[in-house]
């Protein structure tokens, strides 16, 4: 057995090879001789350095994944607009429509050139309004429908008159 080198599983080149091929992803100039290794650093912290990196580069929202979000909400709502039978499902299908929309419009604002007022704060902010104002109003009226026909089923409401 004895106390042999045994090269790390995972890296699949040796490790003197492994040390030029991180250092050439951070940045850190190509070793050219004993004193240039020795002021490098070790294999170990430049694999944690890019490891790092790449772990926020991969956290970082960007404006695609804020947009199919956004697609996949609004796609989301729609079907449960078209999909279901009862209002109140109807509502909340609606709600997640605007939800979608907010989000888009704070992307586009988010992601915007540096000098940029806040107008897709303002026009989110607005419109959650709107949807809040919506939202009371539909209930409202689900409730007095029910009251009268005691159930929620759109399919039924054809009998109202007016």
């Amino acid at each position: 057995m004895g106390s042999a080198r045994v090269p790390r599983v995972g890296f699949g080149v040796a490790p003197k090879q492994s040390l030029l091929c991180i250092s050439r992803t951070v940045g850190v100039e190509k070793p050219e001789g004993k004193s240039a290794i020795a002021r490098t650093r070790s294999p170990a912290r430049e694999t944690r350095a890019l490891r790092q990196s790449v772990r926020y580069a991969m956290m970082t929202p960007t404006l695609q994944v804020f947009l199919i979000v956004s697609a996949a909400l609004f796609s989301i709502g729609l079907l449960a607009v078209l999909s279901r039978r009862h209002a109140i499902f109807i509502l909340i299908g609606i709600e997640m429509m605007l939800a979608a929309a907010n989000l888009n419009f704070i992307a586009f604002w988010r992601f915007a050139p540096p000098p940029h007022p806040p107008t897709g704060v303002m026009i989110a902010i607005f419109s959650i309004a709107i949807s809040a104002a919506e939202a009371a109003v539909g209930l409202a009226m689900v409730i007095a429908v029910y009251r009268h026909y005691r159930t929620t089923n759109v399919d039924q409401y054809d009998q109202l008159k007016g």
